[in-house]
């Protein structure tokens, strides 16, 4: 009788399964016609990547219309009737992107943004960075970045956000219904440098240091977050600036925080006194010669203590490969290319007699 149970269990597997006579390999069973359809009906409802990133295409094509929107007005417009006559025709006009609740979520952004003479001027970037979240039939949730915009006179950026876009399927047509952002420290986005090389930038290395990232979320206080800083050199200056992987935005770098290789030379005193007679002294001779690196700063200090007013000197730099910088008092030369010039320390502004001469020489 046990062994009839055993072979009335080993009957109801093969029952479940094919089984090959010859090699007596024992295989899954076929799925069912009605398994098929069933698993194929469900692929067809998950759209694919590629149109995904169509559908949030739409937002783009919103986004350019709304700036148009904005830029409508003259200067001489009456904003409020502007908006009040023509801002059901916009939302009407967007409609095929759009759901009903997106526009009324964004009425007020552009009645904000248009009542201070703003304009749109900065999106999501598809084509750096698009990630899918959420794929359903009737919801799709995509990831972009909004890229840090960089104003050159200033040399300052923006901070960086993720974005995260939300499109729903209504009667086969899909609409974006939300969007919506996330920062530092929140939220990093965590930038990479093939994703910040649109700046045009030169890379010199990344270390990690703690600094500015973004606000705080109930402030508008600067935050300071540990976070990786890729090295470049200053685009509007001398010296080395750091971009935050966290937030996209320029950082000063402590010059301590620098790798050994990326440090700046140190800076070479000059010092010089003068006697009553107008004779100098220094601690370079006459006619002597100090070698500056491109980017070595010359501290030049006087030290003795006569009236100035009275016991004056003039100094005079040749044109070249240095240039002037003022800093606590004292005066600064910096090496900004190779070459070599002259620094003269004049007694009484023309005693050329009794000139004190130092050659500069600056190499790379």
């Amino acid at each position: 009788m046990k062994k009839l149970g055993i072979f009335m269990i080993f009957m109801i597997f093969l029952a479940g399964c094919n089984v090959d006579a010859n090699s007596f390999v024992i295989k899954p069973a076929e799925e069912t016609m009605n398994q098929k359809e069933k698993k194929a009906v469900h692929n067809d409802n998950i759209l694919p990547h590629d149109e995904i990133r169509s559908v949030m295409i739409q937002y783009l094509e919103w986004y350019l219309t709304a700036r148009k929107f904005m830029d409508a007005p003259g200067p001489t417009d009456n904003l409020t009737e502007y908006l009040d006559t023509n801002l059901s025709s916009f939302e009407e006009s967007v409609s095929h992107l759009v759901t009903e609740r997106f526009s009324k979520d964004n009425e007020s952004f552009i009645r904000d943004n248009i009542s201070t003479n703003g304009t749109l001027t900065n999106g999501p970037k598809f084509d750096v960075r698009f990630e899918v979240i959420e794929n359903t039939p009737s919801k799709v949730i995509a990831k972009s970045v909004m890229m840090p915009k960089y104003f050159p006179e200033t040399n300052e950026t923006e901070f960086g956000s993720n974005v995260y876009l939300t499109a729903i399927k209504d009667n086969d047509k899909w609409y974006i219904d939300e969007i919506s952002y996330s920062q530092a420290p929140e939220d990093p986005v965590n930038l990479t440098w093939s994703e910040l090389e649109s700046y045009d930038l030169e890379y010199l290395g990344e270390i990690d240091v703690r600094t500015i990232v973004g606000f705080h979320a109930n402030s508008n206080d600067y935050t300071k977050e540990e976070t990786k800083v890729y090295l470049v050199k200053n685009p509007s200056g001398e010296g080395i600036v750091g971009i935050t992987a966290a937030s996209g935005n320029i950082v000063k770098v402590p010059e301590e925080s620098l790798p050994d290789d990326l440090r700046p030379p140190d800076t070479i005193v000059y010092e010089y006194s003068m006697d009553e007679d107008g004779t100098v002294s220094a601690n370079f001779e006459h006619n002597s010669t100090i070698k500056l690196k491109v980017g070595q700063r010359l501290e030049i200090q006087r030290i003795d203590n006569l009236d100035r007013s009275q016991f004056n000197a003039r100094m005079l730099v040749s044109a070249g490969p240095v240039e002037w910088e003022t800093t606590g008092g004292n005066q600064v030369l910096i090496g900004v290319k190779a070459g070599v010039t002259e620094l003269t320390i004049i007694p009484f502004s023309y005693e050329w007699d009794l000139a004190h001469v130092i050659n500069i020489e600056v190499v790379e």
